[in-house]
């Protein structure tokens, strides 16, 4: 192996150095030419502007303008000016000059997204810049569960979150835990059909037997549910056929309404309250549900 050059490391350093000093002159050098009031924050340029001047060292004026962007995002927090209209553009120039900077949109997004003193309130400027990104990097499943987040929590979309957390959980070695969130959020928006799919999917090709048992898990929760609603159907079926509602599970089998005694996916029967409602048997436990109610 050859030996690193001494001489060929100090000029290196000696560059970067020239370099980072320039890149500060040329952003202050900047000020003048893009108007703006006092103390309102670091002017932001276009990107072909902010190109020209930093003479095609994007790398180092992206570093240069997502660190404004932060330094921005914390001087007007101590201050508690609570509006931050130049944040999202600097977010946005950092990454535009350097789309290999993920961090400008996979953390600037938590800058924009949550309403003030805790972030700028610009929900829909935080996806604009994670769905950029994802556009640019499909195959990086952080973006995904960060932008699902923020539809979820900050636009208060569960559909678009689920959706978003489920392309998430088909890219190459991405977390399992998207699948699982895709499927939370799915149940959640009554996309019923589709959450019992993923959870199967879950229960079949998960990595390892804790990711199994809670998609199990909530396999369960949706058959009994679904048992539930069937037994209530068949208790209203009975009670407009006698005028009454059934008592004990005989009555509905001698109504021929049932074969036997129903029993819940952990093989415990089913509990008839006689006033046309169903329950679990106490000593079930299926902690989805359960979370559920």
């Amino acid at each position: 192996m050859r030996k690193p050059n001494p001489k060929a490391i100090g000029m290196a350093a000696a560059l970067a150095i020239v370099l980072l000093s320039a890149g500060a002159g040329l952003q202050r050098a900047i000020a003048p030419l893009t108007p703006q009031m006092r103390d309102s924050g670091p002017s932001v340029p276009s990107r072909a502007l902010a190109q020209s001047l930093f003479l095609g060292y994007n790398g180092l004026a992206a570093d240069i303008y997502w660190t404004d962007a932060i330094q921005y995002f914390g001087q007007r927090r101590m201050a508690q000016s609570w509006d931050y209209p130049k944040l999202a553009p600097l977010l946005n120039l950092a990454y535009d000059l350097d789309p290999n900077l993920i961090a400008a949109a996979q953390y600037g997004a938590f800058f924009l997204a949550d309403d003030p003193p805790e972030a700028a309130g610009q929900p829909q400027a935080a996806v604009a810049l994670l769905r950029k990104a994802i556009h640019d990097h499909p195959d990086d499943w952080h973006l995904y569960f960060n932008l699902g987040f923020v539809e979820a929590l900050n636009m208060h979309d569960p559909k678009a979150a689920a959706e978003t957390f489920y392309a998430g959980s088909k890219v190459p070695h991405a977390n399992p835990a998207l699948a699982v969130l895709a499927a939370d959020y799915f149940a959640d928006v009554n996309e019923r059909q589709l959450a019992r799919v993923l959870w199967t999917e879950m229960y079949r090709d998960a990595p390892n037997p804790q990711l199994r048992e809670n998609a199990l898990d909530h396999l369960q929760a949706f058959k009994v549910e679904d048992d539930l609603a069937k037994l209530g159907s068949l208790a209203q079926a009975y009670h407009q056929r006698t005028g009454v509602w059934p008592q004990a599970w005989r009555d509905l089998e001698r109504a021929g309404l049932l074969p036997g005694v129903p029993l819940d996916p952990q093989g415990h029967p089913y509990r008839l309250f006689g006033d046309g409602r169903f329950g679990l048997d106490p000593a079930t436990k299926i902690l989805a549900l359960k979370a559920a109610h």
